[in-house]
């Protein structure tokens, strides 16, 4: 981001963490890195979670961790490793695949799924 070290107070996002093309662990760091001390990185996104990964069939299994491995990712760790001590997560509902259009809604429907994200607010301060 083209901000300076401890610039800025508050970061909000509904999804574009979790909606990074690349490593979004380097989005979570450079998130840290301009927040102040004491600064806030709201974030809000999805994932699938284990429970529903395993309730699949196999194939279907097989084929998401193969090509959408980031569905899976709920960015807790990498937002630790990022360097936020205070990490309050609040699940906020869920939504399905068959109710969207998207590049993963239309990969569950060619497997013959309705794939579940958990959704989720999560409450970040730099200390």
């Amino acid at each position: 981001m083209p901000f300076k070290d401890n610039s800025i107070d508050i970061i909000s996002d509904g999804g574009g963490i979790g909606n990074c093309i690349g490593i979004k662990a380097k989005a979570l760091k450079e998130a840290f890195r301009v927040l102040k001390p004491g600064g806030r990185l709201i974030t809000s996104t999805g994932f699938v979670n284990k429970k529903t990964l395993a309730g699949l069939p196999v194939e279907a299994q097989k084929v998401l961790l193969e090509k959408r491995p980031d569905v899976f990712e709920d960015l807790y760790e990498d937002t630790v490793l990022a360097g936020f001590s205070k990490i309050d997560s609040v699940i906020s509902g869920c939504w399905y695949t068959d109710d969207d259009e998207s590049t993963i809604a239309d990969l569950a429907r060619s497997l013959g799924i309705n794939l579940k994200f958990t959704s989720y607010i999560r409450y970040c301060v730099k200390e």
